[in-house]
């Protein structure tokens, strides 16, 4: 059975998951008055690029029932090197479309801020909110003994997919308010980590001559994907190392981006 907490705990992660992008998109608004276009153009772009478009590539890079994908998978460094790569990849093209053709009128640099509260925000959603909701429907169906049958029905169809689904019990039954408060942390760190690339981003597509940034903040994405894959393939077990290592890099990455990039780069209006 998955006690009252487990569900108390998955609603805190739907409410800060709806509150920290919401609330993000509008502390934007009103400090810097301007249009949410880039805010919404940033959530299209992740939900375009990320989700749509990089399924297709892991779906043959990794589906197991090829020679490739199953060395991928059974490999951990290249399953880690794939993984991190085709979200550095598909995310900063993503960016790169969005500032280059999207908002291509928006020449103010504070368009970077609210593109990356965009892209970031929307995969907040996407992770917390759908996947507290999932939870709490995979809870349900546990606690009304309804799962063994969900099982089965996927057993038929997909036995990795069943094989995939016998785990979540446990899971589920493991979460404590101190690893949702971990999943949250680390969602404000991706959502600084996101902001962080928009700046580079928008430098490189804005500032001529300095697209040589594309392929280093694809890199730079790359590798802090690799951190999360790190603890994906069980190479650092422990969450609090992993949540500790993402939080110092966050922090750091935002506050040399912020200093060294966002402050010396004025506006493309404000140079012509």
């Amino acid at each position: 059975m998955i006690g009252t907490s487990v569900f108390v705990g998955l609603a805190l992660y739907i409410v800060v998951g709806i509150l920290l992008p919401v609330g993000a998109a509008c502390v934007y608004k009103i400090k810097t008055k301007e249009s949410l276009k880039p805010v919404f153009v940033g959530a299209l772009i992740f939900f375009v690029f990320a989700i749509i478009l990089e399924s297709i590539p892991k779906f043959f890079l990794l589906l197991p029932n090829n020679p490739l994908g199953t060395w991928i998978s059974g490999n951990t460094l290249a399953f880690m090197i794939v993984v991190a790569l085709l979200a550095g990849i598909f995310e900063e093209t993503g960016r790169l479309v969005g500032f280059k053709f999207l908002l291509k009128k928006f020449l103010d640099k504070k368009t970077a801020i609210g593109y990356g509260i965009g892209h970031g925000g929307f995969e907040v959603l996407y992770i917390l909110v759908l996947g507290g909701i999932n939870n709490i429907v995979y809870a349900f169906l546990i606690n009304t003994n309804q799962f063994d049958a969900v099982i089965s029905e996927a057993a038929a169809k997909a036995p990795e997919q069943a094989a995939a689904l016998m785990t979540i019990p446990e899971t589920l039954a493991a979460i404590t308010f101190g690893t949702i408060l971990m999943g949250i942390l680390e969602r404000v760190s991706a959502m600084l980590i996101h902001i962080s690339c928009s700046i580079i981003m928008f430098k490189a597509v804005r500032e001529a001559g300095k697209m040589w940034l594309f392929p280093i903040v694809i890199l730079l994405h790359a590798s802090i994907d690799m951190i999360a894959a790190m603890y994906q393939c069980g190479l650092i077990s422990n969450i609090y190392i992993i949540e500790a290592i993402l939080v110092i890099w966050s922090v750091a990455l935002i506050l040399v981006t912020y200093n060294v990039v966002y402050k010396k780069m004025g506006s493309v209006s404000e140079k012509q």
